[in-house]
């Protein structure tokens, strides 16, 4: 799947959502006190795949464990408990005199979360509900989470009844792969002192061996039942203790996705859970048309990517599927192709999938509304910023990219007031910008896009002046007639809309139809990556008499002079007045446009405003 795939997959997502085809989907959920996010603390889930972002320890599986823990039947407590050390609710679970637990539980706030759901079928048939959970302290079970009737002081409401509404009715499957180690990793690295002891005295010495065996020694003389287990396909039994599942052969399919994000080509794979390596695990052997070998060769994220694949192929359509930093150990490429994966598992199946990660593959190129940044404050507590960009999500949290948007201008005053806007929007914002220009101005630009469209990699924007803008507006290729495709039609076209003829790089011997593809591809270009600034050029949008007199004025010390000569000078031609000031009073140019740029900004008014937003709006465009 090409990167132009995924922005369709991610459309027909958008699609699907709008059209209610998610039958069941949680909307949000809010925190009135739950660990360390701050209080009533909302995360929104607008998109079939969300991404949660932030540095280590910012909250992000506490939400992803809340999640697993909101459905009918499922509770939190499975993932999040109190022990004496590390207290849910310290300031309220004091212990009474009498040594007594329990009795001084829950005195102040408890914590607790609330979710806005909605169930039912596609075309809006499901009606939003909501569900709360909040902590019980019982003797029985000091970890209890309870469902309640709607609490108004959490911002809730009363169905119209006044009945509580029942808890999401969701199938869920929670993956924390950071932690899924194969068998062989788990019992190489962090197999018990007990265990070699064990294997000395029951096996080890009875065999005659001399010295003290090895965690090697131990694996090799194990791997021999895992070994007769997956030829003979079976389940080895030792006394009434069972010690594997029956192996399971990977399927086509999930050979076929597997080798696609590992780079890799299957013929076979087989999967099995024992406990042949002193704990449970999971053994995969995988063989490639020239090797055949088990997890302990393979890649520690070869292993995980079966793992995954295999689990999120058999999530039930319309459940809810978790995954915390499933980029573990997967180069750029493999991460991104995992993306590819979740983005067509989520429209196949109609899945909910909420992903915590780190890596900026995993979130480049889905819609914002996609992306919750989890930000530590300065007490410590957590706010979660939703409707970021993937790259402003990762400048948030410290982790400055490349700038994903290049934006090219005609000269260097149009540089200086597309940068001084982008400042002015924020810090956050601008650095997702590379703002330059290019000696040759609009005619070069407009040959440049020639070349550009002869890269997928490198596809900057092109920023001209208000003049630049065809009478006729922008030719949108795809309405073009079969008649209007011809090779000299569409230079014609060309040349209408851009003032001049461009010379393409095309073979000699190319065919029509090969000139006519180059042409349209120009056409198409210019339609999604060709912006105009509001105003017919910076020198006249900057310009302004009183500025001039005030320019004046500071130099000369003498404000009826300035106004005299502001007058004259603006008699010049636009662009004549600046180098008649600069060659006058030798100021450079590029002085002289600081001045008036930083005047501009800050008068404000609807140019500026509108210019702003102008830019803004390039943003909007980083994904075409």
């Amino acid at each position: 799947m090409s990167e132009s795939e995924i922005s369709e997959v991610v459309r027909s997502l958008i699609k699907a959502k709008q059209a209610n085809a998610f039958s069941t989907f949680i909307d949000f959920i809010q925190f009135p006190k739950y660990r360390c996010l701050v209080p009533n603390q909302r995360v929104d889930f607008q998109f079939p795949l969300t991404l949660l972002i932030g540095q280590n320890g910012s909250g992000k599986t506490s939400v992803l464990q809340a999640l697993a823990g909101a459905p009918q039947g499922m509770s939190v407590s499975k993932y999040w408990f109190g022990t004496a050390v590390d207290p849910i609710d310290p300031d309220n679970e004091g212990v009474a005199s009498n040594g007594q637990e329990g009795k001084q539980k829950f005195q102040g706030e408890r914590s607790a979360f609330w979710y806005g759901y909605h169930q039912g079928g596609p075309g809006g048939s499901g009606q939003q509900l909501e569900a709360v959970k909040t902590r019980i302290w019982r003797k029985d079970d000091p970890d209890y989470w309870e469902p309640s009737r709607p609490i108004l002081a959490y911002g809730m409401k009363l169905l119209a009844d006044k009945k509580r509404s029942p808890q999401i009715d969701m199938k869920v499957k929670y993956l924390s792969l950071r932690f899924n180690l194969n068998a062989f990793d788990r019992c190489f690295h962090f197999s018990a002192e007990t265990t070699l002891r064990l294997f000395r005295k029951l096996i080890w010495d009875k065999h005659g061996k001399t010295g003290k065996p090895s965690i090697q020694d131990y694996l090799r003389h194990r791997s021999l039942r895992l070994k007769k287990a997956l030829s003979n396909k079976s389940v080895i039994q030792v006394g009434r203790s069972f010690l594997n599942s029956k192996p399971v052969e990977l399927s086509l399919d999930e050979l076929k996705v597997i080798g696609e994000i590992t780079g890799k080509e299957y013929t076979s794979g087989t999967m099995i859970d024992h406990r042949f390596y002193e704990t449970q695990g999971r053994s995969v052997v995988l063989k490639t048309v020239n090797h055949t070998y088990s997890e302990a060769f393979a890649g520690s994220g070869e292993s995980l990517v079966v793992n995954l694949v295999t689990e999120v192929l058999k999530a039930p359509p319309n459940s809810l599927l978790l995954l915390d930093e499933p980029e573990t150990s997967l180069h750029p490429g493999a991460q991104r192709k995992l993306l590819q994966f979740l983005l067509k598992q989520a429209l196949a199946k109609k899945l909910q999938i909420v992903v915590s990660t780190h890596s900026p593959e995993m979130v480049r190129g889905l819609p914002n509304n996609a992306i919750k940044v989890f930000r530590p404050s300065v007490d410590g507590a957590i706010h979660v910023e939703q409707d970021l960009s993937w790259d402003e999500a990762f400048y948030v949290i410290g982790q400055h990219l490349d700038p994903s948007i290049h934006v090219i201008v005609e000269d260097k005053l149009a540089e200086l007031l597309v940068t001084t806007a982008l400042e002015s929007i924020g810090a956050t914002f601008a650095h997702k910008f590379r703002v330059e220009h290019r000696p040759g101005g609009e005619s070069r630009m407009k040959s440049d896009i020639a070349l550009a469209i002869t890269t997928q990699h490198s596809r900057p924007m092109f920023l001209f002046d208000g003049d630049q803008a065809p009478a006729a507006g922008i030719c949108d290729p795809q309405y073009l007639t079969q008649a209007d495709v011809a090779p000299a039609k569409l230079d014609a076209r060309i040349l209408q809309q851009t003032g001049q003829k461009i010379v393409f790089h095309e073979n000699s011997n190319s065919t029509p139809a090969e000139k006519s593809k180059i042409r349209l591809e120009y056409l198409q270009y210019y339609r999604d990556k060709v912006r105009f600034l509001p105003f017919t050029c910076p020198e006249a949008v900057i310009w302004s008499r009183e500025k001039c007199e005030a320019f004046l004025a500071m130099i000369e010390g003498d404000n009826e002079a300035a106004r005299v000569e502001a007058a004259d000078i603006e008699k010049k031609n636009i662009k004549e007045r600046y180098s008649y000031i600069a060659d006058k009073y030798g100021i450079e140019i590029d002085a002289i446009h600081r001045v008036l740029v930083l005047a501009f900004q800050k008068g404000g008014g609807e140019a500026w405003t509108s210019f702003k937003n102008s830019v803004k709006a390039m943003a909007a465009n980083e994904n075409v």
